[in-house]
């Protein structure tokens, strides 16, 4: 399979299959963001790091002796809502009340809240062998060994995908450009400060069978990556993916991109 990447973010694809035996092709594009200025409500504006790094191609520890998990590998099959991530040293972060809110704007100018209220246990991932995430693996008895290994067993849940704690994942639904991040007392500086997703809308076109379907990649986890005390030297980490079910060998993916007028430039 032949993967063509025309974005300049690190893009992949692969095949996948499900609890139900399908067969499908995942694809997946990062991008990578560096806080840029902030406004007086506390505003922050995002530019493309000028590094985008390699996709993690494995689990990434903050230290060998513990199973904290800075970065989780980024060949996540599927998701089924999004992740909210803040990856942030606890000797950085103050005493008292702390929260994050996403608000997400209907096209009456109203707001709906999609996450709120967290705890300083709710930062970071959650691994993959916690019982939180285990629940959804299935029945791996002896029956599973003998008849179907090492494919999923048929009561295997894809919410065990999601690595963000509960609290910090969305309710079936997938982050939007233009989602407004509100973080209280989370950042070096003002009690207050936002972010805004950005109008990156990755597309995937994969040719299998001579036949040529297209997608657009759902944006389903955001990485708050604050180790500075700088916030210009910290920086975001978005994730899109999406999947498409395939019946013949895939001979290519075309990954491509639209951006808001906004960032064209800025991209080129």
């Amino acid at each position: 399979m032949e993967v063509v990447n025309q974005t300049p973010f690190p893009a992949i694809a692969w095949p996948t299959f499900d609890p139900t035996d399908t067969e499908y092709v995942t694809i997946v594009l990062r991008v990578k963001f560096l806080f840029d200025s902030v406004d007086d409500q506390g505003l922050w504006t995002l530019r493309f790091s000028q590094d985008q790094e390699a996709l993690f191609d494995t689990d990434i520890f903050y230290d060998e002796e513990t199973n904290h998990v800075k970065y989780e590998s980024d060949f996540t099959p599927y998701k089924r809502e999004g992740d909210l991530i803040i990856n942030r040293p606890e000797t950085r972060v103050e005493h008292g009340k702390c929260g994050v809110e996403v608000l997400r704007y209907d096209l009456q100018g109203n707001s709906q809240v999609l996450l709120k209220h967290m705890s300083m246990r709710d930062l970071g991932f959650v691994h993959r062998s916690d019982t939180s995430r285990l629940q959804w693996t299935g029945t791996t008895d002896e029956e599973w060994i003998a008849y179907r290994a090492p494919k999923y067993p048929y009561d295997f849940n894809e919410k065990h995908y999601n690595a963000a704690h509960e609290n910090m994942q969305l309710n079936g639904v997938y982050f939007e450009p233009g989602d407004l991040f509100v973080f209280h007392k989370l950042f070096p500086g003002p009690h207050k400060q936002m972010i805004m997703l950005p109008g990156v809308y990755p597309r995937a076109t994969v040719v299998s069978g001579g036949i040529e379907k297209s997608l657009f990649l759902e944006c389903d986890t955001v990485i708050v990556d604050i180790e500075s005390l700088d916030m210009r030297e910290n920086c975001i980490y978005v994730s899109y993916r999406n999947r498409l079910a395939v019946h013949h060998n895939v001979e290519r993916v075309i990954v491509d991109m639209q951006l808001e007028k906004a960032l064209i430039e800025e991209c080129a």
